[in-house]
């Protein structure tokens, strides 16, 4: 675990790592699009909600998973604030059209990321 994270999101880390940690879950199972690709919007967390209800809904899956503690860790994430998130998956920033991703340019605007300080107090 990071210990350069806020106390905040200590929690939800160990959590994405007891989810890699489960017996064939790896890839992040329900929330791979965001734990594993880094996609951190609301309409990308949203989807794996919906994937964690739909699996949660057909209970144990042919390895034994009932998905509860996945559709219980995306409610943790989509309550976060989107740069709560970019902080959680150590993310960095472009300054000049403000968009999070994992590289060194902006995919956006092709400007410069900047690595985001971990103090999470905005109001996203």
């Amino acid at each position: 675990m990071r210990t350069e994270l806020p106390p905040k999101l200590q929690p939800i880390e160990e959590a994405i790592m007891d989810l890699y940690s489960e017996y064939f879950k790896g890839a992040g199972c329900c929330l791979h699009i965001t734990t594993d690709d880094f996609n951190i919007e609301d309409s990308s967390v949203d989807f794996c909600l919906d994937r964690a209800k739909e699996k949660v809904a057909k209970g144990r899956d042919e390895r034994g998973n009932t998905h509860d503690d996945c559709l219980a860790l995306a409610k943790t994430i989509r309550a976060l604030t989107l740069r709560e998130r970019a902080v959680l998956f150590n993310m960095k920033w472009c300054p000049a059209c403000e968009h999070y991703d994992t590289y060194d340019e902006c995919v956006d605007c092709r400007g410069p990321l900047v690595p985001l300080p971990p103090e999470v107090s905005d109001g996203d």
